[in-house]
């Protein structure tokens, strides 16, 4: 895990960056942790999915043996 929610003793939150070693948000509410982490997750799926995109357009196999084509499907 690249960072670590923390509840605050005022009973706010902050967020620490294991990666940095030092805190990266400090103060924040509930619905603000939640949208970081939302729009984290969202970056990184967004990523992983243009990655997948990229080796098909590519025709490349990004599932390894399962990539699966349209062709063989309908075969």
């Amino acid at each position: 895990m690249a960072h670590q929610i923390i509840k605050q003793p005022n009973g706010m939150f902050c967020i620490f960056s294991t990666i940095v070693d030092d805190f990266i948000k400090h103060n924040i509410t509930e619905e603000e942790v939640v949208e970081y982490e939302l729009k984290n997750i969202i970056e990184d799926e967004s990523k992983k999915i243009r990655n997948i995109i990229d080796q098909l357009n590519k025709n490349k196999k990004p599932y390894g043996q399962f990539t699966m084509s349209y062709k063989e499907y309908y075969s």
